[in-house]
């Protein structure tokens, strides 16, 4: 067995033994015992090439089984504060806004443990900005399925309308970026009418809440709600365009490779750093990365490694974060399905551009289409032949988008032209999905999916990839 399979099994038995973990929720003694069993018959055993791989490979499971108890034992230890109290810490995110308030998140100074703060409209803060509050603080585990999310999110405590003071602005350029943001935002407000402006802000700059509630479920019972979120997806689209453009500017493919890397995570930087667009950036990072260096078989393992990093640093990702499950789903379709589709499209001999994007958004899809059913309770019958008209646009949209900003800030009449044509083209997908899901056979809705059914749905997805591959088609990857 080469290295990279070898690799590939013992991360992919780590992360098992997170869910295992998670689900069995085995005492810690018991597997103390068994980590000191495998090592023991791991020293007998060693000269046995296979007795020594299955050891090895049980002693990952059971590492992976440690490190999600210890993490839960971790989370779990949190001082009980009885009394209102005062605090200083470090904002770790920038202000996310709903309807009547803000949430913040903030690591306390001494515990260094994290809070989420929830604050009134007009507060504002950056990430970086060092802050004092003062509160009664509420432990998290006693709020139902909230607790969940917040969790994910190793919050320890919530504060409910702190009285909070500034103590200093950060000076990092993570505030500029985040400024930069605020202030594109403003523009896109200015010059394209509501809610075309909400749907544009979230398409390019993470402001999601804008969108009216109505119309973001609209976008998800017909399948489309990729094109409104920051996701996994909506960030190939934009390396995507990256490439093209640098590739139109001169730059040799190896070039190109860096600048994408690091203009992708100046963006997801820009964006607020949002934990799905960085565990979608990783992923895609390792993909392109995988392609840099010529070395496209070991994307599996690459990738499954990426994510065993990730669950290490946070175990709770793996059973408590639809983002890191539909990004990881989404980034092994895009390495497994998209030569498929762009050997299907080699019928088509103009668009490339097109074809490039429409491979990789359904490559996307169907590889998270069943776990999507599974969530969020209905199928969107109408996805595929919606994403055909929506996805060419997309590229053209990003790019009006940024235009509007850039100009924005030196020319605001040409601002306002391209704001003009960018709302017009939303005005223009919005009805089509008012139009669409109104019509009786658009979605239907799912009470309860057995997840033997989503098994399945994979087992014969990869079935049909082995397939193609046997025919040398599954050759080369965008």
């Amino acid at each position: 067995m080469c290295k990279s399979k070898k690799i590939l099994y013992f991360t992919l038995s780590f992360i098992i033994g997170i869910a295992f973990q998670e689900l069995i929720a085995m005492p810690f003694f018991i597997l103390y015992t068994l980590f000191i069993f495998s090592s023991v018959f791991l020293y007998f055993f060693w000269s046995s090439q296979k007795i020594r791989f299955i050891l090895i490979v049980l002693t990952f499971f059971i590492l992976g089984a440690v490190r999600m108890e210890v993490e839960e034992i971790v989370y779990t230890n949190n001082l009980s504060i009885t009394k209102e109290e005062r605090f200083i810490g470090t904002a770790k995110s920038n202000t996310e806004t709903y309807d009547n308030y803000k949430n913040i998140f903030v690591i306390e100074e001494k515990s260094k443990k994290k809070f989420l703060l929830r604050v009134n409209l007009f507060s504002e803060f950056f990430y970086g900005d060092k802050i004092e509050f003062t509160c009664l603080p509420q432990d998290i585990l006693d709020k139902g399925s909230y607790s969940r999310y917040l969790k994910k999110e190793k919050i320890s405590y919530l504060c409910y309308y702190p009285e909070v003071k500034l103590i200093s602005e950060s000076k990092s350029i993570y505030k500029k970026l985040f400024q930069l943001r605020e202030g594109g935002k403003k523009i896109i407000d200015d010059q394209v009418f509501y809610p075309q402006s909400g749907v544009l802000s979230a398409m390019i700059l993470g402001y999601k809440k804008d969108i009216p509630l109505d119309l973001r479920e609209n976008f998800s019972k017909i399948g489309v709600s990729h094109i409104v979120a920051i996701s996994g997806m909506h960030l190939v689209i934009v390396s995507v365009i990256l490439y093209w453009l640098l590739i139109m500017l001169g730059f040799w493919r190896q070039q190109a490779f860096y600048l994408i890397v690091f203009l992708l995570w100046l963006y997801i930087i820009m964006i607020g750093l949002p934990a799905s667009a960085v565990r979608a950036g990783i992923m895609i990072s390792v993909v392109l990365w995988g392609r840099h260096i010529g070395r496209i078989n070991n994307l599996n393992t690459t990738l499954f490694l990426v994510a065993g990093f990730i669950l290490f640093f946070n175990p709770f990702f793996l059973l408590g974060d639809i983002g890191f499950q539909l990004s990881f789903l989404a980034v092994l379709g895009i390495i497994h399905l998209t030569p498929i589709f762009l050997s299907f499209f080699k019928k088509v001999k103009t668009f490339d551009k097109i074809k490039d994007i429409l491979a990789v958004t359904f490559a996307a899809q169907i590889f998270t289409f069943p776990l999507a059913v599974f969530y969020f309770g209905f199928i969107p019958v109408l996805s595929l032949p919606v994403n055909l008209i929506f996805i060419p646009l997309l590229p053209i949209i990003f790019i009006l988008g940024a235009l509007i900003i850039l100009s924005g800030l030196f020319f605001p009449i040409l601002s306002k032209i391209l704001g003009k044509i960018t709302g017009s083209i939303l005005s223009f997908l919005v009805s089509l999905v008012e139009i669409f899901v109104e019509l009786p056979f658009s979605f239907f809705y799912i009470e309860k999916i057995n997840f033997l059914w989503i098994i399945g749905f994979y087992f014969f997805l990869f079935l049909f990839i082995y397939k193609m591959k046997k025919k040398n088609i599954y050759n080369e990857l965008i």
